[in-house]
């Protein structure tokens, strides 16, 4: 009897442990299939995805700069437009003495007010994009190089010249086919009647694609560390005139933002004059090439004309880029504050 009852008890203990397992396994199977759950309702589509929102917003960001920069290069192009073109002739006249309100004089007269715009539609259009590519390159440089704090124990100057840097490598290539376009056009006088396709189409045939990227490397040497002066010069006495861009644009503000635009600007073109000189001459060569490199045309200039060939023009381009860069910087400031 006692064995009977021992048995009974060690079923019952049994089933007690059987049932207390199945509890056990479809306890777990409930959580198993809760978190499941839960987890589908974490990745459901309606919910955001942050690398879309991400894109989207880099997307907003660019598009303002840009079209504050587009806004920015129409304006400074047109204004500006008479003075390059004149300053153009310039570097490329022989003789070394010619003066530039002589040189206007003479486009003047043999080509009339129409003459002074010969050409403008092709770098308007490209003054348009690099601008938008420019300014929006530089913030977005700017903005990153900041984020990650890549140059924390240097002083913000080199932050934004290594940001203004990288625009110039992006602008090098897309303003060095306007540039040879805009040159050559600039150069023909009145003599020439073909449009800026014509030209264009000239190229093309002579030296094909690589043809539009004739003195690039002076380009490259113009424009890199060109555009590393000039946002780095910008920003600097924006701080020096305590000018924090489109919020300060009220009262006096709008004076600074043109003030700091236009030394920005003319120590921007200072600083890279003689390679801007080495870019027009390798561009507008139109016969056998002269020049094997850029530093080998700056040398055969000083060999002709002495030093002082390395500053054909140099004056009323700097004195141009105050008003051109000043109106320019205030545009776009002024496009992103409405």
């Amino acid at each position: 009897m006692s064995n009977n009852n021992h048995n009974n008890n060690n079923n019952k203990s049994n089933d007690n442990n059987d049932s207390n397992s199945s509890r056990s396994i479809l306890t777990s199977i409930q959580n198993t299939m809760n978190n499941n759950n839960n987890t589908v309702q974490e990745i459901k589509p309606d919910d955001p995805d942050p690398v879309a929102g991400f894109a989207a917003g880099v997307a907003r960001f660019l598009a303002k700069k840009g079209i504050a920069g587009t806004l920015s290069g129409i304006v400074e192009e047109t204004a500006i437009y008479p003075i390059d073109l004149v300053k153009t002739r310039v570097q490329v006249h022989p003789n070394p003495n010619v003066g530039f309100m002589s040189m206007m004089k003479e486009v003047y007269k043999a080509e009339g007010f129409k003459g002074m715009f010969r050409g403008l539609s092709s770098p308007l259009v490209a003054s348009a994009m690099v601008s938008a590519i420019q300014f929006s390159t530089f913030e977005k440089s700017n903005q990153e190089l900041e984020e990650h704090r890549l140059f924390k124990d240097s002083p913000e100057t080199l932050r934004y010249f290594v940001a203004g840097g990288s625009a110039g490598i992006l602008q090098s290539f897309i303003i060095c086919p306007v540039d040879v376009i805009k040159s050559r056009m600039q150069i023909s006088g009145h003599g020439h009647s073909g449009s800026t396709v014509d030209m264009a189409k000239s190229i093309y045939r002579a030296n094909g694609l690589k043809g539009f990227y004739t003195g690039f490397s002076a380009t490259l040497l113009r424009d890199v560390p060109g555009l590393g002066i000039y946002f780095s010069t910008y920003e600097s006495l924006k701080h020096v005139f305590n000018v924090h861009g489109h919020h300060d644009l009220s009262g006096g503000g709008f004076i600074k933002v043109l003030l700091a635009g236009g030394l920005a600007g003319s120590v921007y073109n200072a600083s890279t004059h003689c390679f801007d000189i080495a870019k027009t001459l390798i561009q507008t060569q139109t016969t056998e090439p002269k020049y094997k490199g850029t530093f080998d045309c700056l040398n055969q200039v000083v060999q002709k004309q002495g030093v002082k060939g390395l500053f054909k023009g140099f004056v009323p381009t700097v004195i141009r880029a105050i008003p051109s860069h000043g109106i320019a910087l205030f545009v776009y400031e002024l496009t992103q504050a409405i």
